[in-house]
């Protein structure tokens, strides 16, 4: 017999904490305004809006890179501007920082240009499992982000941040 799952709001109130409920977005620095993650620990995170009191998911993200969350979340706080405008170390555009830009303006249109969002993250260690006689590093972050993502969707969450909606 399978076990019924639960939902991703479910998920989040029963493994997930909150770390941000005043995330706001600055369209003219291309960033987020978020505190600072604590710990370097790799995990998933989810975005969050709430309308009439119901919490809507935008994303569910993960965060596998040596610094984790913390890593991923300083990524969405650091300007983008110079990255759009073709000012950047590199001299190149970065697509990631526009497409964010782009999803928060579809974000603005679905719930107000003073929308306030929420960060949800569940941090996940990585395991070590025993293959042919060697011990392996192994991480289900991935696996786990994008069941939820997709489960999301079905369940009707906006999506909006996130490639998949």
């Amino acid at each position: 017999m399978k076990k019924k799952s639960l939902s991703v709001l479910q998920f989040i109130n029963k493994h997930a904490i909150l770390h941000d409920d005043n995330v706001t977005y600055d369209n003219s620095d291309y960033k987020w305004i978020i505190k600072s993650y604590p710990n370097k620990n790799p995990g998933i995170y989810f975005i969050c809006v709430r309308v009439d009191g119901e919490l809507v998911i935008l994303k569910v993200g993960k965060a596998e890179g040596a610094k984790g969350i913390w890593q991923r979340l300083s990524q969405y706080r650091s300007s983008g501007k110079n990255r759009v405008e073709g000012k950047s170390e590199t001299g190149r555009y970065d697509r990631s920082v526009i497409t964010i830009h782009l999803a928060m303006q579809e974000v603005y249109k679905k719930y107000g240009k003073k929308v306030v969002m929420e960060v949800y993250t569940h941090e996940m260690p990585k395991l070590n499992i025993d293959y042919c006689g060697y011990t392996l590093e192994s991480s289900h972050i991935r696996s786990l982000e994008k069941l939820l993502s997709l489960q999301a969707t079905k369940e009707g969450h906006s999506m909006t941040l996130s490639g998949q909606n």
